[in-house]
């Protein structure tokens, strides 16, 4: 599998920070969604747990893929 250089992952980070605020609030939940494993409230603390276990190419592609549907 091929992985991502950290060039393209700051590249494809910066795009993405760039197109964020035309993006509609479905578009962002998803985005938010693929990148987060959990979710906890305690108070008024919030903790966020994301995921690790996909490679940055795969959560690349997915993002792309919700930013054209």
């Amino acid at each position: 599998m091929h992985q991502m250089s950290a060039d393209e992952v700051v590249s494809e980070a910066t795009d993405l920070h760039r197109r964020w605020p035309k993006l509609d609030t479905e578009e962002k939940r998803k985005i938010v969604e693929s990148i987060t494993e959990k979710i906890t409230l305690k108070g008024d603390e919030i903790d966020i747990t994301f995921w690790n276990s996909r490679s940055s190419e795969e959560l690349t592609k997915r993002q792309r893929n919700l930013s054209d549907s």
